[in-house]
């Protein structure tokens, strides 16, 4: 689930250097609340990453001007992103954070991207047990 408040960017061109809109924390030391989970940056590709590489970074600052990195992904190939990411949120970040990217040759794709305390994880289990098939008969 995603919550607009916590939403940094939503299917914005790759192409460019996305620099996000603001979250504001609202305290000088913000703290989650989630002390037993963590935070993550979640970026979905809704159209996949076409061309060299993006680098995403967590930036942060005092007073809504003065940001610096305080988590930088390292590069990604657009292979890298076709399942999305999960990067986790630093624990300690001041009052403003916002994302910020820096493509070297992406030509096509979109990103959305947001804090959530879930990520969706693929999972495949077998079915055990009995099996009611739809439509039939009892």
């Amino acid at each position: 689930m995603m919550d607009i408040k916590l939403a940094f960017c939503e299917k914005k061109a790759a192409t460019t250097a996305i620099t996000s809109d603001v979250i504001d924390f609202l305290q000088k030391a913000p703290t989650t609340g989630l002390n037993d989970r963590p935070l993550y940056v979640v970026c979905k590709f809704p159209t996949a990453l076409a061309g060299t590489s993006i680098v995403i970074a967590i930036e942060d600052s005092d007073n809504n001007s003065d940001f610096a990195p305080v988590l930088v992904s390292g590069t990604l190939k657009p292979a890298d992103t076709t399942k999305g990411l999960a990067l986790p949120m630093p624990v300690k970040h001041r009052r403003y954070v916002r994302l910020k990217t820096t493509p070297t040759s992406i030509t096509g794709g979109t990103m959305t991207a947001y804090l959530s305390d879930v990520i969706e994880v693929p999972t495949t289990y077998k079915v055990e047990g009995i099996e009611f098939l739809p439509g039939a008969a009892a």
